[in-house]
């Protein structure tokens, strides 16, 4: 009778202990998965900087971008759809040599922020402002991606907007 009671308390136990490493296994796996999306989102958020700003390639914009992508202003004049987009080239084409620096890159879910500094040669009129023929530097900033389905479908972008129009000119520096 001990015999049987042992066998079937030893059956209990491996089998709870099977069910409890099913379900460890299975949180574990959704982990997983998880974390490999977040990290294929930092991918393609950062491609939104080096493909698109800096390399000028938007022949992959169709690739990373979804086609309703928007991108949203502070001052509310949201920037709408892939071909307004593409607008942006004239002003990436009037910064010569830009570098574009990532210093941290947070991924939770659906959202991808990057911490970034721009920096470039102010040698072509930008904006319709005149070119100083400075080096623009320190430029910092933070963008934050909404991601679904492995494209980037929004942009909130918050920048030092004062010092990028003091630096190429457009606002006069303090005295």
């Amino acid at each position: 009778m001990k015999k049987i009671v042992l066998l079937i308390l030893t059956l209990t136990l491996i089998l709870g202990n099977s069910c409890q490493d099913k379900k460890t296994m299975a949180e574990l796996e959704k982990f997983k998965a998880q974390s490999q999306l977040e990290e294929q989102n930092k991918i393609l958020a950062q491609r939104w900087h080096y493909d698109l700003s800096v390399d000028r390639n938007w022949a992959v914009a169709e690739e990373i971008l979804s086609p309703d992508i928007v991108i949203h202003s502070a001052v509310g004049d949201d920037v709408k759809g892939i071909e307004e987009i593409k607008k942006f080239d004239e002003m990436w084409k009037s910064m010569p040599n830009v570098k574009i620096n990532h210093y941290e890159i947070i991924a939770e879910g659906d959202y991808v922020l990057i911490r970034w500094d721009v920096s470039f040669d102010n040698t072509v009129d930008l904006m319709g402002v005149p070119a100083t023929g400075n080096h623009v530097s320190d430029i910092y900033g933070m963008d934050l991606f909404r991601i679904k389905d492995g494209k980037i479908t929004d942009l909130w972008q918050n920048y030092d907007e004062l010092s990028f129009l003091k630096q190429i000119g457009a606002m006069p520096a303090p005295k």
